[in-house]
């Protein structure tokens, strides 16, 4: 995992975050999920993000470039499933490497966009798959018509309104070399992608950066043209997931909190109106503490009604240790 890693349209995406028990799961009745039990996936080791498709499947990315997607089928009591061979049909569709996926977005169209991180290597270089704003369409289990956006850091650099933005919320800009882009949610309303920033932060402050073109983006080489910055006070930490619920209208948001006793850093959940002048408030999860870097986060309809599934960036695949999930009804979220 990457360290360097406005009145906004309300989004119809729902992100979802999800993958396959591992073991047995406590007997459920058919049709209901059982609290927000910790399940286990079967080979999803570090994933960085989901978004749920037009089908019901939900694709997962992580950040190895060998294992970037992946397809899961959610079943109506909230375990998930993965499909090996879909998925290496996914991944031999994919064209190019996409090395430190970590945001994902789907629009109403159909529309998947993915992106790495931008951020640089351990060793402080920059590299060309690590630099990747995709889009595609999938259909079935191959990816079509595949491409790729203008270098966002390098536009980020140039864009003056956001230089400006920043300028004028802490007297100074930042470094945009330093780019760490790690959650995203297409804006159906508005028809844009927000991109939620892990790094920089304006002095402590997380940032979302609106992208209004997206379309001609992909489809005419555009330069990217960037909409007014949000700025959202979240305990100094940026911004590790970013999702829509088109029931609550709400923005969800998490990232890593220090903690205020000295212990080890926690998993938050936020929520956020969308509106540029409001503050993020905390959502009490207990739950989400107790994941290490929960990055895959977001809502999930199934049985009819809206759920939060939550992923954490906590696997590791050369101790064959996959990562945990739970999932909880989103109407208990307060």
């Amino acid at each position: 995992m990457s360290r360097k890693k406005l009145s906004l349209g309300l989004s119809a995406t729902a992100l979802v975050f999800c993958g396959v028990c591992a073991g047995p799961v406590s007997a459920a009745p058919a049709g209901s999920v059982k609290g927000s039990e910790f399940h286990h996936l079967k080979s999803i080791f570090e994933p960085s993000a989901v978004q749920q498709l037009a089908d019901g499947r939900l694709l997962v990315i992580e950040d190895e470039p060998d294992r970037a997607f992946s397809l899961l089928k959610i079943a109506s009591n909230g375990t998930l499933t993965e499909d090996d061979a879909a998925n290496a049909a996914l991944m031999k569709s994919v064209k190019g490497r996409l090395s430190d996926l970590e945001a994902l977005a789907v629009d109403a169209g159909g529309y998947v966009y993915a992106s790495t991180s931008y951020s640089k290597t351990k060793k402080g270089d920059r590299q060309p798959e690590r630099e990747r704003l995709v889009r595609f369409k999938l259909e079935g289990n191959t990816a079509k018509d595949m491409r790729d956006a203008p270098n966002i850091k390098e536009a980020l650099k140039k864009a003056q309104n956001v230089h400006k933005a920043v300028q004028g919320k802490i007297g100074r800009n930042v470094d945009f070399e330093n780019l760490d882009i790690e959650a995203m949610v297409y804006d159906n309303a508005g028809k844009r992608l927000l991109l939620g920033l892990r790094e920089p932060l304006a002095n402590g402050i997380s940032m979302i950066i609106p992208i209004n073109n997206p379309a001609e983006m992909f489809e005419k080489k555009a330069a990217p043209v960037f909409g007014e910055t949000v700025f959202l006070d979240i305990k100094g930490s940026g911004i590790r997931s970013l999702d829509y619920d088109p029931v609550a209208k709400v923005y969800s948001i998490t990232n890593e909190v220090r903690n205020p006793d000295g212990g080890k850093d926690y998993s938050q959940l936020w929520f956020w109106n969308g509106d540029a002048k409001s503050a993020a408030r905390p959502v009490n999860l207990p739950e989400i503490k107790s994941l290490k870097n929960a990055e895959a986060v977001g809502f999930a309809k199934f049985n009819g009604k809206q759920h939060l599934v939550v992923m954490a960036d906590e696997g590791s695949k050369k101790k064959q240790r996959p990562a945990r999930y739970f999932i909880i009804d989103a109407a208990k979220l307060k």
